[in-house]
């Protein structure tokens, strides 16, 4: 089995967590930033395909341990990286440090440039000629963890290849450039939070925006993998979404390409079903909904989901709410206009439109969402990009 570490926003590690152990995931360990875990290549690019919560995915080549930037040079260059890839294939290398390794080594870029020379100097030696850089859109992209070893002396240099070339999080059904658009996969994440069934319950968003919560909520109850847009495209030979159709190690392996291309005429056929049926349990409500109608078409899941024109204070979706799941992204931060008083309407709108529901508001006011006036339940912790916030969940009596 290979070593893989996926990514995910900040603080969403335990969830992601839980999503790969239903994937089959092995030897898993929480790490920040992601969980890192075994797998054979089979069941690897079938978490790849599947996994709704990560941002992208990593297969670890190797792990040198250093002492310092004068054992980077050499250890890098023992490697023999015209196996990896190839010298007519573009390169990059990005570098993260942690809190104890950017302490000591200080600039990330200075450090890939020393990773980057080691890799062209062993292609020279080896082949005669040197691979370019490509630093926008290359065929491989390398990632350098460098992490302190607790107690002990030196670092650990931790070389992943990327596999997903575009993040896992942008499923391709954006359209339009809304405002304050929820990443897809941290939309996801609320839904995993929310422990939401879909053959159980109503799910609704009163501030659905672009769409996003209810989309991802769509693919959920189809059963559809986040990644089934990619697919469609890759089957059509139009997609660079998927890096590892770039490796050596998927070139060489005939019997795991036609696994891949069975798995791909699966997803395609089962994609083209859901056009043939309905669902009337996934509501949404906004003041403009056009950015949400574009969106829903281009994912081709305008079946699944319905939208009502209006303010939230008017938002009632017209399915019993007892047992109803509301996700929702009120504005915040840049976002926030009214203050208190849109925080106060919030918690007169769930009290009177959403009775018996379970409710669940992302938000990073902690000021202003004490105005909701409704105990909470639970906060959990999250990060929306940059944006520090809590996901609030509130019993609605």
């Amino acid at each position: 089995m290979k070593t893989y570490f996926a990514s995910c926003p900040k603080r969403s590690e335990e969830w992601l967590e839980e999503e790969l152990k239903t994937l089959g995931a092995k030897n898993i360990e929480k790490k920040n930033g992601g969980v890192q875990f075994k797998a054979e290549n089979e069941a690897a690019l079938k978490i790849l395909f599947e996994t709704r919560l990560a941002s992208r995915m990593y297969l670890l080549l190797d792990v040198y341990p250093i002492m310092n930037e004068k054992d980077v040079y050499g250890k890098v260059n023992a490697k023999w990286w015209h196996k990896v890839f190839d010298n007519n294939q573009t390169f990059k290398i990005q570098t993260l440090f942690d809190t104890d390794a950017h302490n000591f080594f200080k600039n990330s870029m200075h450090f890939s440039m020393m990773v980057k020379d080691a890799i062209v100097d062993q292609f020279r030696s080896q082949t005669g000629r040197r691979p370019n850089v490509d630093t926008s859109n290359p065929d491989i992209s390398l990632l350098v963890r460098v992490e302190g070893r607790g107690r002990e002396p030196g670092f650990n240099a931790k070389f992943y290849l990327d596999m997903t070339n575009v993040p896992l999080s942008d499923r391709g059904y954006r359209r339009g450039k809304h405002k304050a658009p929820l990443r897809e996969n941290l939309a996801a994440i609320l839904i995993h939070i929310s422990k939401w069934d879909p053959k159980k319950a109503a799910l609704s968003d009163m501030f659905c925006g672009s769409g996003t919560i209810l989309i991802e909520a769509a693919m959920i109850q189809m059963s559809l993998p986040p990644t089934y847009i990619k697919i469609k495209k890759a089957r059509r030979g139009r997609t660079t979404d998927f890096a590892f159709l770039n490796h050596k190690w998927f070139q060489d392996d005939k019997n795991l390409q036609k696994w891949v291309s069975d798995y791909f005429e699966k997803v395609t056929v089962m994609a083209d079903k859901v056009k043939e049926s309905k669902s009337q349990n996934l509501i949404g409500g906004d003041r403009d909904i056009s950015f949400a109608i574009e969106n829903i078409r281009a994912a081709g899941l305008e079946g699944h989901i319905k939208l009502i024109e209006t303010d939230f204070k008017s938002f009632k979706p017209d399915v019993d709410t007892e047992g109803l799941v509301l996700i929702t992204n009120p504005p915040y931060g840049e976002r926030l206009e009214g203050g208190e008083e849109l925080y106060y309407q919030i918690g007169e709108a769930l009290k009177n439109n959403f009775k018996r529901s379970d409710a669940f508001v992302l938000t990073s006011d902690d000021e202003y969402r004490k105005k909701i006036f409704l105990k909470s339940t639970r906060k959990y912790p999250l990060f929306n990009g940059p944006i520090d916030c809590r996901l609030m969940h509130y019993e609605v009596n």
